[in-house]
């Protein structure tokens, strides 16, 4: 079941994405962490987990389409 899911909407798999449109959450938090990878990319670079979190959705993002 939770497999269907998952290719239905992949969205489901990606913790944190708020209660409202998850489409536009997903969004949002890509133009953010690019935002930061273009103004600070020093900051971006020590960040594993911002690094781990932009390609969890950049995923999601893909499987979307």
């Amino acid at each position: 079941m939770i497999g269907q899911m998952r290719t239905i909407n992949p969205l489901v798999t990606v913790p944190g994405l708020g209660g409202g449109d998850p489409v536009a959450a997903l969004d949002d938090e890509i133009a953010g962490i690019e935002k930061t990878m273009k103004t600070d990319f020093k900051a971006y670079s020590a960040d594993k987990a911002m690094q781990a979190r932009y390609l969890t959705l950049l995923e999601a993002r893909d499987k979307r389409k």
